[in-house]
Protein backbone atom coordinates (compact mmCIF):
# COMPACT_ATOMS: atom_id res chain seq x y z
CA UNK A 1 0.00 0.00 0.00
CA UNK A 2 2.84 2.82 0.33
CA UNK A 3 4.35 1.77 -3.07
CA UNK A 4 0.11 2.59 -4.41
CA UNK A 5 0.36 5.56 -2.45
CA UNK A 6 3.69 7.16 -3.29
CA UNK A 7 2.85 6.23 -6.92
CA UNK A 8 -0.78 6.82 -6.76
CA UNK A 9 -0.17 10.71 -6.41
CA UNK A 10 1.61 11.00 -9.49
CA UNK A 11 0.35 8.78 -12.02
CA UNK A 12 -3.11 7.25 -12.56
CA UNK A 13 -3.16 3.66 -12.01
CA UNK A 14 -4.87 0.53 -10.68
CA UNK A 15 -4.78 -0.57 -7.00
CA UNK A 16 -5.77 -3.76 -7.79
CA UNK A 17 -3.37 -4.94 -10.25
CA UNK A 18 -0.47 -3.02 -8.43
CA UNK A 19 -0.94 -4.93 -5.38
CA UNK A 20 -1.07 -8.69 -7.02
CA UNK A 21 2.23 -7.64 -8.75
CA UNK A 22 4.48 -6.18 -5.75
CA UNK A 23 4.05 -9.99 -4.43
CA UNK A 24 5.85 -11.20 -7.48
CA UNK A 25 8.79 -8.77 -7.13
CA UNK A 26 7.94 -7.61 -11.07
CA UNK A 27 6.27 -4.64 -11.34
CA UNK A 28 4.91 -3.18 -14.85
CA UNK A 29 2.87 -0.86 -15.88
CA UNK A 30 2.10 0.74 -19.32
CA UNK A 31 0.91 4.18 -20.42
CA UNK A 32 0.53 5.88 -17.50
CA UNK A 33 -0.98 8.99 -17.42
CA UNK A 34 0.77 11.83 -14.78
CA UNK A 35 -1.73 13.50 -12.81
CA UNK A 36 -0.20 16.95 -13.98
CA UNK A 37 -1.71 18.61 -11.08
CA UNK A 38 0.58 17.04 -9.07
CA UNK A 39 3.82 17.42 -10.12
CA UNK A 40 6.07 20.45 -10.14
CA UNK A 41 3.34 21.71 -7.33
CA UNK A 42 3.68 25.50 -6.69
CA UNK A 43 6.16 25.82 -9.11
CA UNK A 44 5.43 28.60 -11.84
CA UNK A 45 5.17 25.62 -14.90
CA UNK A 46 1.75 24.28 -15.90
CA UNK A 47 1.77 20.55 -17.00
CA UNK A 48 0.05 20.66 -19.95
CA UNK A 49 0.43 16.98 -20.72
CA UNK A 50 2.60 13.93 -19.22
CA UNK A 51 2.59 10.31 -19.84
CA UNK A 52 5.41 7.66 -18.75
CA UNK A 53 4.86 4.41 -21.20
CA UNK A 54 7.02 2.23 -19.32
CA UNK A 55 7.32 2.29 -15.42
CA UNK A 56 9.32 -0.95 -14.44
CA UNK A 57 9.92 -1.99 -10.32
CA UNK A 58 11.80 -4.99 -9.65
CA UNK A 59 11.90 -6.09 -5.82
CA UNK A 60 14.45 -8.63 -5.04
CA UNK A 61 12.45 -10.39 -2.43
CA UNK A 62 14.61 -13.09 -1.54
CA UNK A 63 17.75 -10.68 -1.91
CA UNK A 64 16.53 -7.71 -0.36
CA UNK A 65 19.62 -7.43 2.15
CA UNK A 66 22.19 -7.76 -0.64
CA UNK A 67 20.26 -6.46 -4.00
CA UNK A 68 18.99 -3.19 -5.53
CA UNK A 69 16.12 -2.57 -5.30
CA UNK A 70 15.53 -1.02 -8.85
CA UNK A 71 13.15 1.70 -10.91
CA UNK A 72 13.18 2.28 -14.25
CA UNK A 73 10.98 4.71 -16.32
CA UNK A 74 10.71 4.95 -20.03
CA UNK A 75 9.24 6.89 -22.48
CA UNK A 76 8.78 9.90 -19.95
CA UNK A 77 7.19 13.30 -21.95
CA UNK A 78 5.74 16.43 -20.45
CA UNK A 79 4.62 18.92 -22.16
CA UNK A 80 4.79 22.64 -20.19
CA UNK A 81 4.93 26.00 -20.23
CA UNK A 82 4.37 29.22 -17.83
CA UNK A 83 1.43 29.65 -15.89
CA UNK A 84 -0.89 32.68 -17.52
CA UNK A 85 -1.04 35.43 -14.63
CA UNK A 86 -3.73 36.68 -16.71
CA UNK A 87 -6.39 33.90 -15.83
CA UNK A 88 -5.20 33.68 -12.37
CA UNK A 89 -6.66 35.75 -9.60
CA UNK A 90 -4.52 37.23 -6.82
CA UNK A 91 -5.79 34.80 -3.73
CA UNK A 92 -4.35 31.43 -6.23
CA UNK A 93 -1.21 34.14 -6.58
CA UNK A 94 -0.76 34.59 -3.07
CA UNK A 95 -2.04 31.03 -2.05
CA UNK A 96 0.74 29.30 -4.81
CA UNK A 97 3.62 31.66 -3.15
CA UNK A 98 2.49 30.37 0.21
CA UNK A 99 2.62 26.59 -1.01
CA UNK A 100 6.47 27.19 -2.56
CA UNK A 101 6.94 28.48 0.82
CA UNK A 102 5.84 25.46 3.35
CA UNK A 103 7.72 23.20 0.56
CA UNK A 104 10.36 24.79 1.34
CA UNK A 105 9.90 24.76 4.66
CA UNK A 106 9.29 20.86 4.83
CA UNK A 107 12.56 20.25 3.22
CA UNK A 108 14.25 21.87 6.13
CA UNK A 109 12.62 19.86 8.75
CA UNK A 110 13.18 16.86 6.83
CA UNK A 111 16.44 17.69 6.53
CA UNK A 112 17.27 18.64 10.55
CA UNK A 113 15.37 15.34 11.03
CA UNK A 114 17.78 13.31 8.70
CA UNK A 115 20.86 15.02 10.50
CA UNK A 116 19.18 14.94 14.09
CA UNK A 117 19.03 11.06 12.86
CA UNK A 118 22.13 10.97 11.88
CA UNK A 119 23.41 12.31 15.15
CA UNK A 120 21.66 10.36 16.95
CA UNK A 121 23.03 6.92 15.21
CA UNK A 122 26.44 7.64 15.61
CA UNK A 123 25.89 8.28 19.19
CA UNK A 124 23.48 5.40 19.87
CA UNK A 125 25.77 3.16 17.28
CA UNK A 126 26.44 0.28 20.19
CA UNK A 127 22.23 0.34 20.82
CA UNK A 128 19.71 -1.23 19.17
CA UNK A 129 17.33 2.22 18.79
CA UNK A 130 16.16 1.82 15.36
CA UNK A 131 12.99 -0.50 14.82
CA UNK A 132 13.22 -3.47 12.07
CA UNK A 133 10.41 -1.62 10.12
CA UNK A 134 12.88 1.66 10.05
CA UNK A 135 15.72 -0.45 9.70
CA UNK A 136 14.07 -2.33 6.64
CA UNK A 137 13.12 1.00 5.15
CA UNK A 138 16.91 2.24 5.57
CA UNK A 139 18.56 -0.78 3.81
CA UNK A 140 16.16 -0.33 1.15
CA UNK A 141 16.52 3.23 0.13
CA UNK A 142 20.20 2.64 0.82
CA UNK A 143 20.41 -0.05 -1.86
CA UNK A 144 18.28 1.62 -4.91
CA UNK A 145 18.96 2.14 -8.41
CA UNK A 146 16.40 4.47 -10.32
CA UNK A 147 16.86 4.58 -14.21
CA UNK A 148 15.11 7.11 -16.51
CA UNK A 149 15.06 6.12 -20.89
CA UNK A 150 13.74 8.66 -23.25
CA UNK A 151 12.89 11.07 -21.50
CA UNK A 152 11.25 14.14 -23.46
CA UNK A 153 10.51 17.44 -21.80
CA UNK A 154 8.34 20.30 -24.11
CA UNK A 155 8.01 23.64 -22.87
CA UNK A 156 5.88 25.93 -24.58
CA UNK A 157 5.38 29.48 -24.69
CA UNK A 158 2.89 31.71 -25.93
CA UNK A 159 2.15 34.33 -22.94
CA UNK A 160 5.84 35.80 -22.23
CA UNK A 161 6.00 37.58 -25.99
CA UNK A 162 2.16 38.30 -26.93
CA UNK A 163 1.24 37.14 -30.54
CA UNK A 164 4.25 34.74 -30.35
CA UNK A 165 4.95 31.19 -29.95
CA UNK A 166 8.35 29.85 -28.63
CA UNK A 167 9.09 26.27 -28.35
CA UNK A 168 12.28 24.34 -26.75
CA UNK A 169 12.64 20.71 -26.14
CA UNK A 170 15.17 18.10 -24.68
CA UNK A 171 15.37 15.01 -25.13
CA UNK A 172 17.41 12.97 -22.29
CA UNK A 173 18.72 9.01 -23.82
CA UNK A 174 19.27 7.89 -20.24
CA UNK A 175 19.92 8.93 -17.18
CA UNK A 176 20.43 6.91 -14.00
CA UNK A 177 21.17 7.24 -9.97
CA UNK A 178 22.59 4.82 -7.68
CA UNK A 179 23.50 4.31 -4.54
CA UNK A 180 27.31 3.22 -3.39
CA UNK A 181 28.88 2.18 -0.43
CA UNK A 182 32.13 4.39 1.81
CA UNK A 183 34.30 3.32 -1.20
CA UNK A 184 31.90 4.76 -4.29
CA UNK A 185 30.89 0.99 -4.70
Amino acid sequence: SLLVKVLGEFVELDENNLSLAVWSGQIKLHNLKLKTENILKGHQFHIHHGIVQTLEVTIPWRSIWASPLKIKLSGVVLDLGPIDINDLQKAQILRGMLERKLQKLSLVDKYLELSQSVTNKTENSGKASETYLQSWTSLILDNIEVSLEKVHLRYEDCHSIPGTVFAAGITVESFSLSTCDDNWQ
